[in-house]
């Protein structure tokens, strides 16, 4: 399992038009890999990639958080649907012909 978190990567994109400062830049960073430190865990993919909007330089780090918290139910969400799809289709696949 460790090998497993090990593998494990999440891309931050925040670009110079969310913001001419780097400190701006860097703290939405922060924010984003933080939240996915806590929480990789939960999910199965290995390689995320998070693209900051312009709103995200005003948002406080707690808005931030809670917004990723939200972005993040969405994604548990689809993994869940997405499972729950592949199992059915090797389902259908594993019937016997008629």
């Amino acid at each position: 399992m460790l090998g497993a978190q090990a593998n494990k990567k999440i891309g931050v994109t925040v670009s110079k038009k969310v913001s001419k400062r780097a400190v701006d830049r860097n703290r939405i960073k922060r924010v984003v890999k933080e939240f996915y430190r806590h929480h990789k865990t939960e999910i199965n993919s290995e390689h995320i990639v998070i693209t900051a909007k312009p709103k995200c330089v005003i948002a406080t780090n707690k808005e931030l958080t809670e917004s990723l918290q939200e972005l993040w139910g969405k994604l548990l969400k689809w993994q869940r649907w997405h499972e729950h799809k592949l199992r059915k289709e090797a389902a259908l696949d594993n019937e016997p012909d008629q």
